[in-house]
């Protein structure tokens, strides 16, 4: 009997049947390969593409040649490690892969959040949230806190620079809401646009459709310098490793791994987490539960309910920070420059008048 079959050539537009796994591939000649794969789950009016094949890298450009933000419509273009051009044809060659790069002429859009917001993952129930302080997890990851402490304000101006003015009043108006160490206020901004509030935006989705999603926010912090809540100290504790001290410090709290071991292994078993000595509703558009996890855990209504009105819209810009395109030519690079030198001028003429008399 036929269990499997994997579609191509032609876009697999309303097309389902419910005894097959259909696979939607999406290639070409000049791919040498898959270049995106979709399990077709219902009908489709343009049935997506999916995911990029095993080492593909897929981009969607303008005329310009630059890349499009996620709901945009662009050119879609792919690059493997396959095909680098035509036999014996340097001038097509030259036409249809820049730099590596296959035009394909076909037009797309990526949208991350279509599937919950069309309904499609409502079988599913869904245990979500995020850490307060994400983003400090990179303060090892670039080196220390000395090169966090100038990486991350020059990654949000670079990221203002990308907003629309109005958009960048809101970013600004956020970093104001923060009363902390002025670094700590532009990291919670990455944690807002990059982890909390896509996983918010998962959940309205989901919960939207009727589907069930328990929304949780991890406060307990790490024991090491800086760290706070950072992105994976939470594992120590949902796993039982509470000697695992490579993010935490020193060993976890053993009543809260005890605690979130029970509400996990209660939503893996019933698909609801809360115990009796601590219900977790469901979280929806209208009261917005969320689990607040610390040693002194409770489910509260809307928690950062400012933060969430201001930078709503900034999500829509996908943005992901990355150290590979740090530009440096900002205003907080050419500040910290120029403080430097004021320093080591202010040095050398120490040095020069203790040497002079």
């Amino acid at each position: 009997f036929l269990r499997m079959l994997f579609v191509g050539s032609e876009p697999a537009n309303n097309i389902y049947n419910k005894n097959l796994d259909l696979i939607n591939i999406y290639a070409c000649s000049e791919s040498g390969f898959a270049v995106g794969v979709f399990k077709i789950d219902q009908p489709y009016e343009t049935c997506p593409i999916g995911r990029p094949a095993v080492e593909t890298k897929i981009i969607r450009l303008n005329e310009n040649g630059e890349e499009v933000p996620d709901d945009e419509i662009g050119e879609l273009c792919f690059e493997n490690p396959y095909v680098r051009g035509y036999l014996n044809l340097p001038e097509e060659t030259a036409r249809a892969f820049v730099d590596g790069i296959y035009h394909t002429g076909d037009l797309a859009r990526m949208d991350p959040y279509a599937p919950y917001r069309e309904g499609r993952t409502v079988d599913t129930d869904m245990l979500i949230g995020t850490n307060a302080n994400e983003s400090n997890y990179w303060i090892n990851d670039v080196g220390g806190f000395i090169p966090f402490r100038f990486s991350m304000p020059i990654q949000y101006e670079n990221r203002l620079s990308l907003l629309s003015p109005e958009d960048r009043k809101r970013a600004r108006k956020f970093v104001k809401l923060k009363k902390e160490y002025s670094l700590w206020r532009v990291s919670r901004f990455f944690d807002e646009v990059m982890f909390r509030l896509p996983a918010v935006r998962q959940a309205e989705g989901h919960s939207r459709n009727g589907g069930r999603a328990y929304m949780y926010y991890w406060e307990k912090r790490s024991h090491l310098p800086h760290l706070r809540a950072c992105h994976a100290v939470e594992l120590a504790y949902v796993f039982g490793n509470v000697d695992d001290t490579i993010y935490n410090g020193k060993r976890a709290d053993p009543d809260l791994s005890r605690q979130v071991q029970d509400q996990w292994v209660r939503f893996a078993e019933t698909g609801d987490p809360g115990t009796p000595e601590l219900p977790w509703p469901p979280y929806d558009e209208k009261d917005r539960w969320t689990m607040i996890l610390r040693e002194d855990s409770e489910a509260v209504k809307d928690p950062l309910s400012r933060e969430r009105e201001t930078l709503d819209p900034i999500l829509d810009y996908r943005f992901n920070a990355s150290y590979a395109d740090l530009n440096l030519n900002v205003p907080f690079f050419w500040k910290s420059l120029a403080k430097l030198l004021g320093i080591l001028l202010l040095i050398a003429l120490v040095i020069w008048l203790i040497i002079r008399f």
